[in-house]
C-alpha cells in the first residue's frame, strides 16, 4: 500500500500518485484552517494537482471568547489561518457563503432534539454542506475533484469505489461519511487518510505551516458553550416539564424538558432511586422520560431509515447481509445481520444485544475496513 515519491509518502488508494493523467486535474480543497486540511492541501500541491482552497463561511461562531473559539471551527480566525496557509502554498483561495445551507443543519439539530432523538450534526454537515454543496461549487469553479481533511481512504476495485477506514484508528472518521455514494467517491480525495495524526503535525512543522500546533476543534461549532438546551428551546419552543417514569409507569420525578435527556444517560437524572438507573426511552407522545436498569438498555434489534449503500451494490428486500454495525462514534462495530425492508429502510439484528441504541444516531455498516453503507436509527 505504501510507497515513496520524492521522499514523501505515496498512497495509490488516495489517487495521489501513480495514475497517469491525474496530476493536472484541478482539486477544490475544503480548508477549515486546521492542520489536517492544511496538510491535505500541501500534499495535493506536492503531488502536482492544481489546488483551489475554499473556506466555508457558515455563520456558526458568534463569540469573542478565544478559549471557546479555539475548540471550535468556522471562526474568523480559522478563515485567516486557512488564507495564510493558502498564501504559503501559493494556491488560489476563496471564502464562500454557506450560511443558508448551514442554517438547515442547525434547524435539523434543534428539531431532532425536540422530538426526543439524538442527532448527529457532523454527519449532516458532511452530507449537506461539505460534500453536497462542495461538489456544486467544484463544478462552478471548474474543478474535477474535491478533497477534505477527513481520516478516511478511497480506492477503486474493478468498476466500483470503496470507502475505507483511515490508517489512524484513533482518528478514523468514516462513521460520518456513510451517505457518500459512488458518484461522490469517484470525485473525492482524502489526502491524510493514510497518515497518523502525529505524522501530520510533524509534516506541517517540516514545511513550516503556521497551523502546525493549532488545537483541534472539539465542540459542536454552532452551540456556544455546549448549551444545547437553550439553543433547542430558542429554535423550537421545546422544554415543557413532564413526568419521569419507571418501566412500569411509576412516576418518580419531574423533568424540565425531554431535550435535556438522551438514551443511555445516567448522570443528571435528579431522582434518587437507591440504585443506578438510565434513560431507556424518550416518549414524546407523553412528554415523558423513561428510566430503567442497565439491562433494560439492551436491544437485539433495531430499524434504520435513510438507508444508503456506499459500495454501490444493489440489495433486495429480505436479503440477509452479514456485517459489523457501529451505532455511535467511538464505539466498536458489532456483528449483526442487515435485512433491507425497502429502498430506504432496513432491520438490523445484533449477534449480541447492544446497549443504549439511540434514535437519531447513525448506524454504519462495515465489512472489515470497508464501509458498506448505513442509516439513521429509528
Amino acid at each position: 500500500m505504501k510507497g515513496r515519491v520524492r521522499g514523501k509518502r505515496c498512497f495509490p488508494r488516495q489517487l495521489l500518485c501513480g495514475r497517469p493523467g491525474l496530476m493536472a486535474k484541478t482539486v477544490l480543497m475544503a480548508m477549515s484552517g486546521g492542520v489536517d486540511s492544511s496538510v491535505s492541501a500541501a500534499l495535493l500541491v506536492e503531488q502536482g494537482y492544481q489546488v483551489i482552497g475554499l473556506f466555508m463561511i457558515t455563520g456558526a461562531v458568534a463569540t469573542s471568547d478565544e478559549a471557546t473559539v479555539s475548540k471550535r471551527c468556522c471562526s474568523a480566525s480559522d478563515k485567516r489561518d486557512a488564507e495564510n496557509v493558502a498564501e504559503r502554498l501559493g494556491i488560489p483561495f476563496y471564502a464562500l457563503d454557506f450560511r443558508r445551507e448551514f442554517d438547515l443543519l442547525r434547524q435539523n439539530f434543534a428539531t431532532e432534539y425536540s422530538q426526543g432523538r439524538t442527532p448527529n450534526p457532523c454527519l449532516r454537515c458532511n452530507q449537506w454542506v461539505k460534500f453536497g454543496s462542495l461538489l456544486k461549487k467544484a463544478d462552478t469553479l471548474g474543478a474535477q475533484l474535491i478533497a477534505t481533511g477527513h481520516y478516511a481512504q478511497v480506492d477503486r476495485l474493478s468498476n466500483r469505489y470503496r470507502l475505507l477506514n483511515g490508517l489512524d484508528q484513533d482518528k478514523n472518521q468514516t462513521y460520518f461519511l456513510f451517505t457518500l455514494g459512488q458518484k461522490e467517491l469517484s470525485r473525492t480525495l482524502f489526502p491524510v487518510g493514510g497518515w497518523h495524526k502525529d505524522e501530520i503535525r510533524e509534516y506541517a512543522k517540516k514545511i513550516d505551516l503556521p497551523v502546525a500546533d493549532k488545537p483541534e476543534s472539539q465542540d459542536v461549532c454552532f452551540i456556544p458553550g455546549k448549551n444545547y438546551h437553550s439553543f433547542v428551546e430558542e429554535r423550537t419552543g421545546a422544554g415543557t416539564p413532564g413526568p419521569i417514569l419507571l418501566q412500569d409507569g411509576t412516576e418518580v420525578g419531574q423533568h424540565q424538558g425531554t431535550l435535556r435527556y438522551t438514551v443511555g444517560q445516567r448522570r443528571g437524572l435528579q431522582v434518587a432511586l437507591g440504585e443506578r438507573h438510565y434513560v431507556t426511552e424518550i416518549d414524546i407522545s407523553r412528554n415523558a422520560v423513561i428510566l430503567g436498569r442497565e439491562e433494560d438498555l439492551e436491544q437485539s434489534e433495531m430499524t434504520v431509515s435513510e438507508l444508503s449503500w456506499v459500495d454501490g451494490v444493489e440489495r433486495s428486500v429480505g436479503e440477509m447481509i452479514s456485517a459489523e454495525v457501529q451505532i455511535r462514534y467511538r464505539h466498536s462495530p458489532q456483528v449483526a445481520r442487515i435485512e433491507p425492508l425497502g429502498p430506504k429502510s432496513a432491520r438490523v439484528s445484533f449477534h449480541d444485544p447492544e446497549k443504549a441504541v439511540a434514535p437519531g444516531q447513525a448506524a454504519v455498516f462495515y465489512r472489515g475496513d470497508e464501509v458498506l453503507g448505513g442509516g439513521i436509527i429509528d
